[in-house]
């Protein structure tokens, strides 16, 4: 009598034996979590947003004052969204110097130009555009300072420091709680929208404003406009004359005819010559030409990093822990082992 030897697969170490060898283990994925394109950028975003904070800080405490001017009247030179940096006046006010005051009697502030200076140290001032003297007597007391330097347009991001700062909190919040496969289409939409609300709520790129007009003979109006946004513009007047490229700041005349309704149409659109529209085509496309590239370059670099089996054509079984690493087999030396199918048959 022998008793029959039944499969197992893999063979179990035996007491005292040989350990048969492991099958190979993969290697562990490390994660690198380094500072992508889109974490700079926020980043870049914050730092920009925390120098202008510090920097006006500053300049405040040094006496000085920002102000952002909101309405047309000292176009061309200091138009609406235009940041003005003031310094306290010293001394008596000089003709043509372009001072920030309190009118008597009001808490608005206006920037204007001084025209004309009395004898007893007030002044007369006027706005730029239509050069028509203001119909108050500012008293010196009532100066806030006078203008030292301007920036275009710098005015609008000043105004949208606070929305942008309370927007860049929230993304850094938001973006500890999303996971790593969702983080780059969050960035992307939060970066979108720090810029795109600002725009959409002040829209500092195409604005107009009517300064004066009066009516002619024969029911015509006569309309003294300027472009106070940050384009240059196309004027049009329904039943009118069409007026092309018109400089931000530059202020034009137009004559239109009232509508039914007694009011004068005036159309305006963005006026770009050939290469500006095609670098304004190429800065709005940037963001898409940026993610394909992106992705193109992943997928090349997961191509190259691939990695390469040493043994091609090999199949490893499913590796488990040694606690249940394969069964007895039964041995000619030890007939009482069961094998793996149950016990033992025996044969004449």
């Amino acid at each position: 009598m022998r008793p029959t030897s039944a499969f197992a697969y893999p063979a179990a170490p035996t007491t005292g034996g040989p350990t048969p060898a492991e099958p190979p283990r993969p290697a562990p994925v490390t994660e690198h979590h380094g500072q992508t394109p889109r974490s700079i950028l926020i980043t870049l975003v914050g730092a920009l947003i925390a120098i202008a904070v510090l920097g006006s800080i500053a300049w405040r405490f040094t006496g000085g004052s920002l102000f952002t001017i909101a309405t047309p009247s000292m176009c061309p030179d200091l138009c609406v969204g235009t940041l003005v940096f003031d310094r306290p006046a010293v001394g008596p006010v000089e003709v043509g110097v372009v001072v920030t005051f309190r009118p008597p009697g009001t808490s608005v502030v206006y920037t204007h130009r001084v025209v004309a200076v009395l004898a007893d140290g007030s002044f007369k001032t006027a706005g730029d555009a239509l050069k028509k003297v203001d119909p108050w007597t500012v008293p010196r007391s009532n100066v806030i300072g006078h203008v030292v330097a301007n920036v275009r347009g710098l005015g609008w991001l000043w105004r949208s420091l606070p929305w942008m700062a309370g927007g860049l909190a929230c993304i850094v919040i938001a973006r500890r709680t999303v996971r790593d496969r969702f983080r780059r289409q969050v960035d992307l939409l939060s970066i979108t929208m720090l810029i795109v609300v600002p725009v959409l709520v002040m829209r500092p790129l195409l604005r107009a404003s009517v300064i004066s007009w009066h009516v002619i003979k024969g029911g015509s109006v006569v309309m003294t406009l300027v472009n106070d946004g940050l384009l240059p513009a196309r004027f049009h007047v329904i039943v009118g004359p069409i007026i092309s490229h018109v400089a931000p700041g530059h202020v034009i005349t137009m004559v239109g005819r009232p509508q039914a309704s007694g009011l004068v149409a005036v159309g305006q659109t963005a006026s770009f010559y050939w290469w500006e529209w095609a670098l304004a085509s190429f800065v709005v496309l940037l963001p898409m030409l940026g993610f394909l590239g992106t992705l193109a370059w992943g997928r090349l670099r997961s191509r190259r990093s691939r990695p390469v089996d040493p043994h091609p054509g090999v199949i490893y079984p499913p590796w488990h822990p040694p606690a249940s690493f394969g069964v007895p087999v039964p041995s000619p030396m030890n007939p009482a082992t069961v094998s793996a199918r149950g016990q033992g048959t025996n044969s004449a």
